[in-house]
């Protein structure tokens, strides 16, 4: 598991970060709260759980765009899957 702090919160970001990934590469044009409402949370824990990826080095974020510079780290440690 990522080494993240949010809990359940975070754990729905990181499967959606790593879903759209998947379906649109590293590059994705959505909003904290677009991310936020596919994830199932508030855009408060969203923006929380972003800043941490950032600070990680996980991802790179700027207003509307989010880079994913390491996919793997993104992965769910389940069998669940996301349907976005």
């Amino acid at each position: 598991q990522a080494p993240l702090t949010d809990g359940v919160s975070a754990l729905r970001v990181l499967r959606v970060l790593h879903t759209l990934y998947t379906k649109f590469g590293p590059r994705l044009k959505f909003t904290s709260a677009e991310i936020a409402e596919l994830a199932g949370t508030t855009t408060e824990s969203t923006l929380r759980t972003i800043a941490n990826l950032r600070n990680l080095g996980y991802i790179r974020s700027s207003r509307g765009v989010i880079t994913i510079k390491k996919p793997h780290a993104l992965q769910a440690t389940d069998d669940e899957v996301m349907w976005v």
